[in-house]
C-alpha cells in the first residue's frame, strides 16, 4: 500500500511541474547582432507589447570569429523580480563603469546591479565579461 501511494504521489509531483509554466531555457550561441535581435523578439519594449521572457544568466566566449553569447531565459509568467534589466560586453577592467553608465530614464534611485556575469578572453588577449543587470 506504501508503494502504491508513493508512486500516486511522485506522479502527481510530476504532472504538476510538466503542467508548470516556468521552465528555463538558453538560446543557441549567437554573434551581438542577433542575440540583441532574439532580445527585442521577446517585447518589453517602452510602447511594445508586454515582456514575454527575461535573461536569467549569460555565457561568452570568442572563438576567434568575434564574440559569441548564450542566454539562459525563463518565461515572464510571475510578476518580474525587477524594474528594467539589460545586458553589457565589456572590458573587465571596465564593467562597473559600463554599469554606471547604462541610462536611467525614469525610478532614477534604482540602480543596476550585477546579476550574474561570465568572463572570456579575446584571441589578442583582452580580458571581457558578460553580464546580466537588473534594477
Amino acid at each position: 500500500m506504501k508503494i502504491k501511494a508513493l508512486n500516486a504521489c511522485a506522479l502527481a509531483v510530476a504532472v504538476f511541474a510538466g503542467c508548470n509554466s516556468s521552465f528555463a531555457a538558453s538560446t543557441d550561441w549567437l554573434p551581438d547582432k542577433q542575440m540583441k535581435n532574439v532580445i527585442r523578439s521577446w517585447g518589453g519594449g517602452l510602447n511594445g507589447p508586454p515582456p514575454k521572457f527575461y535573461p536569467t544568466a549569460v555565457n561568452c566566449k570568442d572563438d576567434g570569429e568575434g564574440p559569441q553569447f548564450k542566454m539562459t531565459y525563463t518565461p515572464m509568467s510571475d510578476p518580474k523580480p525587477f524594474h528594467r534589466w539589460d545586458w553589457l560586453n565589456a572590458k573587465t577592467s571596465d564593467l562597473t563603469k559600463a554599469v554606471g553608465r547604462l541610462k536611467l530614464s525614469d525610478e532614477k534611485h534604482l540602480k543596476y546591479r550585477v546579476i550574474q556575469k561570465s568572463d572570456y578572453v579575446t584571441p589578442s588577449g583582452t580580458k571581457m565579461s558578460c553580464a546580466i543587470v537588473y534594477r
